[in-house]
């Protein structure tokens, strides 16, 4: 009977054993859900705002890119300022009048983000360029009348909490944003309010996945010190600042605008990267693209022109007949269809038309007759252009004589001697002689 009840009481210990081990391993995975949390929210920010590679849409509703200016008193100069310098971009679609906001903590943020959302639609902006907060360097009051300045943390939650708001409306809407910040003023004590509110600029477009520009410093000395006078675009020193120490004049505003348009010719290089297509090379790809055509390899075959005939012996004549002229190319079309989703999220289809026109046999004859064993047949220059919704066109043309037995060749824009000598950094080769010439020993080029 001991050994019975013994039996059975170790049969109990062992179900209590596996017991315990079930709550021990339950606790783990609770544990372990817990820490992945905390790691998932601990995570950098992902960015809501998704463009694809580049910030900016590459293919923008009319080809097109409406601009709007937001802000305060900043923003009326600042708009000026932006007209000038998207005289190179004909892209940019600027609107005549910036949308006036007098603060962020001056008014009721949610009505204007309402009145915002409005004239964002009705206009169809893509890209936003934001300056506020010239006079929002001031306390605020709760509920019970208690004053917090500006650093406190109760200040810099309700700041930031506002800034999400307006912030959240234009990741809604899929906008492109460029917020600036606050610049260097004359009055110490506000520059360093200020600076404050850069940083939570900074880290709230940083959360939101839009992009800020830091101008504190721009219009400053070394020491980041308050200047009325600095170098203006072309090097000349100007007046930029007003006479109150915070706004700007007409050179200053040209240069505010000019780190705004620097940064959006950047992301528009980047979304043109998106805008190439390329062209398929594989024969599967290739059936793809000419997929309503029924030719067969050996019609292809056929139809294509290949390497002039062997001569052939004239018997009436006794001499050897001429090289038989290649047949014209005729036009070859095709299609490309591409799905893309729209700014609203959903998936639509574009069919783009890839267009070779015919090629007389005239132009193929003389092509050839250029071609040598050595050196291959050159068409001409390739010229590429952009036309509206999307399409990059691709011309080449032969370039004209610039003396008799010798050609003129279009250099590309990156060989040019300005390209290479002030954006590369290249030293051209020295002319014997000149005073950069530091070649030895010296040559005499004076004549005897």
């Amino acid at each position: 009977m001991h050994t019975v009840a013994n039996i059975i009481r170790g049969r109990f210990q062992l179900v209590h054993l596996y017991a315990g081990a079930a709550r021990a391993r339950v606790s783990v995975l609770l544990v372990t859900a817990c820490v992945l949390t905390l790691i998932m929210t601990a995570s950098p920010p992902t960015f809501a705002q998704s463009r694809g590679a580049s910030y900016l849409p590459a293919f923008p509703d009319g080809d097109a890119y409406n601009v709007l200016v937001i802000g305060d008193d900043f923003s009326y100069g600042l708009r000026h300022g932006l007209a000038d310098a998207f005289v190179e971009l004909p892209r940019m679609k600027l609107q005549p009048r910036p949308f006036h906001i007098s603060g962020i903590l001056r008014v009721n943020v949610a009505k204007q983000a309402k009145r915002l959302e409005a004239a964002l639609t009705e206009s169809k902006i893509s890209i936003v360029v934001m300056m506020v907060g010239a006079r929002d360097a001031v306390a605020i009051r709760n509920q019970k009348g208690k004053r917090f300045g500006v650093g406190t943390d109760v200040w810099n939650k309700e700041y930031a909490r506002r800034v999400d708001l307006l912030m959240a409306l234009f990741k809604k809407k899929s906008i492109a944003v460029y917020w600036l910040g606050l610049p260097v003023t004359s009055r110490q004590r506000r520059n360093e309010s200020y600076r404050k509110m850069n940083d939570i600029l900074r880290d709230r477009a940083f959360r939101n996945g839009l992009k800020y520009i830091d101008v504190f410093a721009e219009f400053g000395d070394a020491q980041e010190r308050f200047s009325a006078y600095g170098p203006d675009l072309q090097g000349e020193t100007r007046l930029l600042r007003d006479r109150d120490g915070i706004f700007f004049t007409g050179a200053g505003n040209r240069k505010l605008a000019h780190f705004v348009e620097r940064r959006i010719r950047r992301d528009l290089k980047r979304a043109q990267q998106d805008r190439q297509i390329p062209l398929a090379g594989s024969v599967s790809e290739q059936a793809q693209i000419h997929a309503g055509r029924n030719t067969s390899k050996d019609e292809e075959g056929s139809q294509r022109a290949g390497s002039p005939k062997s001569e052939e012996t004239d018997v009436s004549e006794g001499r050897p007949a001429p090289v038989s002229v290649v047949g014209e190319q005729k036009a070859d079309h095709g299609k490309i269809s591409l799905r893309l989703r729209n700014t609203a999220g959903s998936e639509e289809k574009i069919v783009l038309d890839i267009l070779r026109p015919t090629i007389s046999s005239s132009v193929i004859s003389l092509i050839r007759r250029k071609a040598t064993p050595n050196k291959r047949a050159e068409v001409g220059d390739t010229l590429i252009d952009n036309i509206p919704h999307g399409i990059t066109v691709m011309s080449s043309i032969t370039p004209s004589l610039s003396a008799p037995g010798g050609r003129r060749r279009v250099l590309s824009p990156t060989q040019s001697p300005f390209f290479r000598v002030m954006v590369k950094g290249e030293a051209l080769p020295p002319v014997a002689g000149r005073v950069d010439d530091f070649s030895w020993p010296k040559q005499d080029t004076a004549s005897n």
